[in-house]
């Protein structure tokens, strides 16, 4: 059971995400100091054979000059896990509560909307350590605005999973799975009646294995299909998109004192920018920690994002309907004690995107001190 306390302050020089142009419009100061308190939580509770666990962070983030941006966050996940006959079940529910990103929205009124995302889900595995298993998983999304712009983003998700896995110790784990996604929003009403959004269907395989003493891996590839509710946006093409999707993620330990870390992914994901119907989002990532010493930790890293709009409607201007984040960062941690540690961290982040108006850049710093009790 492990609760602590976390005060973080941080400089950003483009709060807005946007040209100086751009946060004028907004009334926004681009450069701000965010100061930001929290309160976070690591508990794992057995209780007979199962376990109950919540895992997470709430606080307040107060700025110096842009105010009408001060807002409460949260990111809470937690459930049950444990053993029902021969087969591990995991029951979770998770919070995520926060502003976003101004850009996130292609209208420059909207400034401050608080996105609320609420899941359950349940994940069932009954496999051995040798031999044939089966996997399940099944969960509820909803996400909403505060904004009453942007209530037609509003989305309630449904994702349910099943698949056959077979594993050796020597061999690693192989899955073969199907996937059925479904999304609604519910604000937005079709000219024939029901709401929006769009089905999508997916058959892959993943795999896992321990390779080695230094080497761990995961992967997995889909052939995925998206069937869209018909739309009623005006001047929207068609939005059918069928390709492959996929994830991975790799890390080596170079040394007792030195890893690296990598990822990829490529994934069809709901949007909250008006007048679109869903990402294709691509994901790279490459990154390092390495121990100097006993007391301090260097962490360094790359990232590239790229998102691709579906059925964009020709009735709403000024929308982004591609581009390409790039971002670099680090930080240094000192451990003072067990009890107290101290983080100096830096990030570098710019954004191309198919219309001028949403090209950014810009630079954060922060400091950050953890209290364990």
């Amino acid at each position: 059971m492990d609760f602590g306390l976390r005060a973080e302050l941080e400089r950003d020089n483009n709060v807005s995400r946007s040209s100086a142009t751009q946060a004028a419009t907004q009334g926004i100061s681009q450069e701000d100091t965010i100061f930001t308190p929290s309160v976070t939580v690591d508990v794992w509770v057995p209780v007979g054979r199962q376990a109950v666990f919540l895992k997470g962070a709430a606080g307040y983030s107060f700025y110096d000059k842009n105010d009408q941006l001060d807002r409460e966050r949260a990111s809470l996940n937690g459930g049950i896990e444990g053993g029902v006959g021969p087969c591990a079940t995991t029951l979770t529910g998770d919070l995520i509560y926060g502003q976003r990103e101004i850009t996130d929205f292609d209208l420059s009124q909207v400034v401050g909307n608080v996105v609320r995302t609420t899941r359950v889900g349940l994940h069932v595995n009954c496999s051995a350590p040798t031999g044939l298993g089966a996997v399940f998983g099944a969960s509820q999304e909803w996400t909403d605005n505060s904004a009453s712009q942007l209530t037609s983003a509003d989305a309630e998700r449904q994702f349910l999973t099943g698949g056959l896995s077979y594993s050796r110790p020597a061999l690693g784990t192989v899955t073969a799975f199907t996937n059925f996604e479904k999304i609604d929003y519910p604000n937005r009403q079709l000219l024939g009646g029901g709401s929006d959004g769009y089905e999508m269907t997916a058959v892959g395989v993943s795999y896992a294995r321990r390779l080695g003493a230094r080497i761990e891996g995961t992967a997995s590839i889909s052939y995925a299909n998206v069937e869209p509710a018909a739309s009623n946006l005006p001047g929207a093409p068609s939005i059918d998109f069928s390709g492959t999707t996929y994830s991975g993620d790799l890390s080596y330990r170079a040394s007792s004192r030195m890893r690296f870390r990598g990822n990829f992914s490529r994934s069809v994901t709901p949007t909250l920018a008006i007048g679109q119907q869903y990402e294709v989002q691509t994901a790279y990532g490459l990154g390092m920690d390495y121990d100097i010493g006993s007391r301090f930790k260097l962490k360094l890293g790359v990232a590239q994002n790229e998102s691709e709009a579906h059925g964009v409607s020709a009735a709403v201007p000024n929308v982004m309907t591609s581009s390409t984040t790039k971002m670099i960062y680090g930080a240094l941690r000192y451990e003072q004690s067990r009890r107290l540690a101290f983080t100096l961290s830096a990030r570098h982040e710019e954004r191309d995107a198919n219309t001028p108006q949403f090209n950014f850049n810009g630079e954060r710093v922060g400091i950050a001190a953890d209290l364990a009790f």
